[in-house]
């Protein structure tokens, strides 16, 4: 599918499971990107992708995976997607939700304790500016981050600071 929506979304004739589709009306194609920390999603995100959108992942996770993400890129003859990495912050701190959510990591998705625990973005100002500034110099051009626990405008807060100390 990643190989078909952009024409798709143009309007292009497109072969589809041997069929032949035109969608309308046509559009521009927006941004695509791929999610996925494998080297599968690696692969799609370069084969077919503006952008690789890792997530639940630490800055060390991520500056080890954006080695390999460029390696495939040059195997494959094209260019390194744009990198923006998906995470979690609780910056309200309620370390009993950072305890939980870091639990789930490793119970749910198989994450190894010592990744899990760096993980979720935590702190004040200082420290979130920290993080935010390891993810950058990992390979991450951009970072979103859902706030978790507490109060969300202060953490909104935070996070604005932390942002102006980039």
């Amino acid at each position: 599918m990643l190989r078909v929506l952009p024409g798709l979304v143009r309007g292009e004739p497109t072969e589809v499971g041997g069929a032949e589709v035109t969608l309308g009306p046509a559009a521009a194609v927006p941004p695509i990107f791929v999610g996925g920390n494998s080297e599968a999603a690696m692969r799609r995100a370069v084969l077919h992708g503006d952008g690789w959108a890792p997530s639940l992942i630490s800055p060390k996770g991520l500056e080890q995976r954006v080695v390999r993400l460029r390696e495939i890129a040059g195997e494959l003859g094209r260019p390194v997607p744009s990198i923006t990495v998906g995470g979690h912050a609780f910056l309200g701190g309620d370390q009993a939700a950072v305890a939980e959510f870091t639990r789930r990591l490793v119970e749910v998705y198989e994450v190894a304790p010592e990744e899990a625990a760096d993980v979720p973005v935590t702190g004040g100002v200082e420290q979130v500016a920290e993080r935010l500034h390891a993810f950058a110099e990992a390979g991450a051009d951009a970072v979103t981050l859902n706030l978790d626990g507490g109060d969300w405008i202060r953490q909104a807060e935070t996070l604005a600071e932390a942002g102006n100390k980039l």
